[in-house]
């Protein structure tokens, strides 16, 4: 309810949540100053808490995804009494406001062992109140391959909501407060598996259709359509190695996107067609037309095909 400040440095120190954060330095004479053992605690890479570790967590139920968000960081163990304590403390979690959990979720996906965080949280019971969809173990059983996903955010949470289905994922990123721009972003990589799985893997392996299909949907879709192309191939290169050679064997093949396209709405209403849903099939299908055969995207040759 209120914070009180303390003269003594080493008081400061012990309201900390980890010794690893309670190391502080005299900048007058440059000594550390050390009272719970954190710079032993680095060395051998233990996550422990300060003091009384049910107390700490107590205090801020976030700490209990900071202490596997450190372990993750720095490849750290986490001591045993800490361990218990963040497991009997997921009361205090369930009182964090859902923007400083999806805050911190993001920091341990974006550490470089991803899944040692994630691994503490599912132990500690954690796992269940942030991410609630992923509770079943055969999508957990999944997500060893997190660590090989180095993409940026976005690609990052594609890549562990991997097994779930689009609206599910929907769902569980709008309680987690992501933002608009980062729903859709991760929504289209989604889109994107949905184009591969509809396909037998036997076909879009060395199938040039659905590369066009995968390369249209991202021109369209996508602004910055070069980046987000490189990061869903690092998403399959997780997870689906094939889909990768698939792309890059096909990657001369021209793609055009919808704005390529030579004629428009009023090139058809020229033509003497009423406005409506006709002119919308029409330009649908001269764009089905261009993408199997790019060479047709001139305007006097659609007109004539319309």
């Amino acid at each position: 309810e209120e914070v009180l400040f303390v003269s003594k440095i080493e008081e400061d120190l012990a309201r900390r949540d980890l010794t690893i954060n309670a190391i502080a330095l005299n900048p007058i004479n440059f000594q550390l100053v050390d009272p719970f053992g954190g710079v032993t605690d680095l060395c051998y890479r233990t996550v422990k808490a300060v003091g009384v570790p049910l107390q700490r967590f107590q205090e801020d139920g976030l700490r209990i995804m900071r202490a596997a968000r450190f372990a993750a960081r720095f490849n750290c163990t986490i001591e045993a009494d800490t361990l218990k304590a963040m497991s009997d403390s997921l009361e205090t979690l369930k009182k964090v406001s859902i923007e400083r959990i999806k805050d911190e979720l993001c920091k341990i996906l974006m550490t470089n062992n991803p899944y040692l965080g994630i691994k503490l949280l599912i132990e500690t019971g954690a796992f269940t109140l942030v991410c609630p969809i992923l509770s079943n173990k055969y999508l957990t059983h999944f997500l060893e391959n997190i660590n090989k996903c180095q993409g940026e955010l976005e690609t990052r949470i594609a890549c562990l909501y991997f097994n779930v289905q689009t609206q599910f994922v929907e769902q569980e990123l709008l309680r987690l407060k992501f933002s608009n721009k980062e729903i859709k972003k991760i929504l289209l990589y989604f889109k994107l598996l949905d184009v591969i799985m509809e396909n037998s893997r036997a076909v879009f392996v060395a199938s040039k259709s659905i590369y066009i299909k995968i390369i249209a949907k991202i021109k369209n879709e996508s602004p910055e359509w070069e980046s987000t192309l490189k990061e869903f191939i690092i998403l399959t290169e997780t997870n689906y190695p094939e889909v990768t050679t698939m792309l890059r064997e096909h990657q001369d093949v021209v793609v055009l996107s919808r704005q390529e396209m030579n004629i428009n709405g009023n090139d058809l209403i020229e033509l003497g067609i009423k406005p409506g849903p006709q002119i919308k099939e029409i330009l649908d299908l001269c764009y089905e037309i261009i993408l199997q055969e790019p060479e047709k995207n001139k305007k006097e040759l659609l007109l004539k095909l319309i």
